[in-house]
This record gives structure tokens, C-alpha cells and sequence, in this order.
């Protein structure tokens, strides 16, 4: 299964995006002393470096699902109100839609 994220223009949300990345390294330790017996991926500290966790907010997102086999392919889209976006061992990017109210709890 292949799954693509479509974008429907950045905008010009970086007071949002700053805000809301400050509010999830505020809220996180609290969510992650409730979940001690499991290990994270990577450490609040990497987390808190500007350059290893990015929140960009776009217009719209829209997450594309694709099942191939043979000659045939299905295909499903549906809107979103966050992604979280990781190549290898490279930055966590967060992508909100600016469209919809973003559920912390979510």
C-alpha cells in the first residue's frame, strides 16, 4: 500500500505553526510521564532543536491512499488535520491544516 500526502497551499501561518509547535514541547513531557514503560524514538531535548522538529501549516491536507496489484489500483483520498512526516533519521515535520481546528488530544 503506498500513501502520499497532497498539500493545498502553504500559507502564511508561521505565527500559528511557532505557536503550536511551543504548545506541544510545553504539553509533552506531561503526555510522556503518563507512558514510562515505553521507550521514545527520540529524546524532548532532540525534540526541542528547531532544526529537528518543524510544524508547517498548509490550507488543506488531504492524504491519498493507493493499493496496487496487477492491473489494478484503488484509491481512496481523504482530508486530514495533521500528518506527522519522517525520513529516516532526519527532522519531524508536523503538517496542520489551517482549515480545520487541530484537536490536541488527537
Amino acid at each position: 500500500m503506498k500513501e502520499d500526502y497532497r498539500v493545498n497551499s502553504e500559507m502564511k501561518h508561521s505565527k500559528s505553526a511557532a505557536e503550536t509547535r511551543a504548545l506541544l514541547l510545553e504539553r509533552l513531557p506531561l503526555f510522556l510521564h503518563e507512558h514510562t514503560h515505553t521507550r521514545t524514538k527520540v529524546s524532548l531535548s532532540w525534540l526541542s532543536h528547531q532544526e529537528n522538529f518543524k510544524v508547517r501549516v498548509f490550507g488543506k491536507l488531504t492524504v491519498v491512499k493507493s493499493l496496487s496489484f496487477g492491473d489494478n489500483t484503488l484509491r481512496r483520498e481523504q482530508d486530514a488535520s495533521a500528518v506527522a512526516k519522517r525520513l529516516g533519521h532526519g527532522p519531524i515535520e508536523l503538517w496542520l491544516s489551517g482549515s480545520t481546528q487541530v484537536d490536541m488530544y488527537e
